[in-house]
């Protein structure tokens, strides 16, 4: 088995197989950072991940700290952290297979919020620092991808402006 990284990051093997060539399959309408080899270089596909391990479908792998798709948790911990929505997905399931009303697994909260969000935040200010569970001026903004997650600062933002009385364009 090989590892590699970035082309910043050391090369543990040398006897890494050629960079895959592009072909006319789905993977070829990739457009990912150079990250995995040359221009127009396809990435790797992954079979299997053990914390920052990650084993290729190739038989190859890498080392991976800090990228986008990166767990903080993994093995028992992981798992005992995935339980519950894996059981409330499995039950959303079985009522969907029997065309019958079924627990949402997608709900944007400027509709309504989901069950689970009184639990969620009561257990996300456990980790809040002291100073901050004391007090009355935080917020929670869920976004599951960067874009929506851009736009929501921005849109936090412009909410605390005109909390403080500062509803004119800045700028």
């Amino acid at each position: 088995m090989w590892w590699r990284g970035a082309p910043s990051r050391r090369v543990v093997s040398a006897a890494a197989p050629a960079p895959r060539a592009l072909s006319a399959t789905a993977a070829s309408r990739i457009a990912s950072r150079a990250d995995h080899g040359p221009l127009l270089n396809v990435p790797p596909v992954i079979a299997t991940k053990r914390g920052i391990e990650h084993t290729w479908a190739d038989g190859g792998g890498t080392l991976s700290i800090g990228g986008a798709c990166s767990e903080a948790f993994s093995g028992a911990a992981l798992a005992k952290i995935l339980r519950s929505g894996h059981d409330y997905e499995a039950a959303a399931l079985a009522a969907l297979e029997d065309d019958a009303p079924a627990p949402a697994l997608v709900q944007h909260t400027s509709a309504a919020l989901p069950a689970q969000y009184d639990a969620f935040v009561a257990e996300l200010e456990t980790h809040l620092p002291a100073y901050v569970r004391g007090g009355d001026d935080w917020c929670v903004s869920l976004q599951v991808e960067g874009a929506s997650a851009v736009m929501a600062a921005v849109e936090l933002l412009l909410h605390a402006q005109q909390a403080r009385g500062e509803a004119g364009r800045v700028g």
